[in-house]
């Protein structure tokens, strides 16, 4: 009997050595907070935060930041060891700099729930995102910068390429240098973290975006696998895959830019413009991902 106990303690102490080498708040789409006084300093695209008390976190992407002002905050309404649901708000700006995009702003807010399923946890997230998103379609003249007339189209540039997609499905509003989309979207997202190893996990997100599918627009699947490893007591590395559907270049609902789009087809113009935009030739776009984060 005495062995018996022996034996379910020690399994017991190995699963919780195995839930506890990464914080609940390191993977994405986490209802936990990082907890007061903690950090999760992440140096790729992904979300660092900050612990203002054990409940409340406040973070930014920071590479992402060199394009535009982001800001969001996590306020964990319930968190245990078995749940956390959390509410977060956000906000983005492209910096006045970019004239591509500026000024383009989304605020709103992010509603995540995790729960303790199996030998893992699952994630849940609902979202509720306004966006403005102005695209402005101006080029040099030669080389040099002309003065009120915008710069050619770069993804290193703006942020506003890759942020596009995300409203094609919205209506748009033709501008005298390009278009403005305006309105909501509805990211809702299930995802699920498996341990593999005492110091890994194998996590998968699901994120569709239910308005998006129901306007004709883009955007209507992301699926995101990734495998995250603590190195150290410290610092982690992960790799992972955006795949998202219906592929690229992505198409617009509204129907007044489609159809202006489409009579451009051929033209000069388009085919330079086109150049710049990622072409998967197919019904998946896939973008390989790698992170690089500290747990301080």
């Amino acid at each position: 009997m005495l062995r018996a106990a022996f034996l379910t303690t020690l399994v017991f102490s190995a699963s919780s050595a195995m839930a506890q080498s990464m914080h609940a708040s390191e993977l994405p789409e986490s209802a936990y907070t990082a907890g007061k006084g903690k950090t999760n300093l992440h140096l790729d695209g992904y979300q660092s935060a900050y612990g203002l008390t054990d409940n409340v976190d406040i973070g930014t992407r920071i590479l992402p930041s060199y394009f535009g002002m982001n800001l969001q905050s996590k306020i964990a309404v319930i968190q245990d060891d078995a749940h956390a649901l959390s509410i977060e708000p956000l906000m983005w700006a492209e910096w006045p700099w970019a004239k591509l995009g500026s000024p383009s702003y989304t605020v709103g807010a992010m509603a995540r729930y995790s729960r303790t399923l199996g030998k893992g946890r699952l994630n849940l997230g609902l979202g509720l995102k306004y966006d403005v998103l102005k695209v402005t379609l101006k080029k040099n003249q030669g080389d040099e910068f002309v003065e009120d007339k915008g710069v050619e189209v770069t993804h290193e540039f703006s942020l506003t390429l890759l942020r596009a997609p995300f409203v094609f499905h919205e209506d748009v509003t033709k501008t005298r240098d390009g278009w403005d989309f305006q309105g909501i979207r509805m990211p809702v997202i299930l995802g699920y973290e498996l341990p593999v190893t005492d110091r890994s996990v194998v996590h998968t997100a699901l994120r569709v975006h239910p308005l998006n599918i129901a306007n004709g627009g883009s955007w209507a699947v992301e699926v995101h696998p990734s495998w995250s490893m603590a190195v150290s007591d410290t610092f982690r590395f992960g790799l992972g895959a955006n795949i998202l559907a219906p592929g690229m270049p992505f198409p617009v609902a509204d129907d007044g830019l489609a159809a202006e789009i489409e009579a451009e087809e051929g033209t000069s113009d388009y085919a330079e413009i086109m150049e710049k935009i990622p072409q998967t030739g197919g019904p998946v776009f896939v973008l390989p991902t790698i992170g690089l984060w500290w747990r301080l």
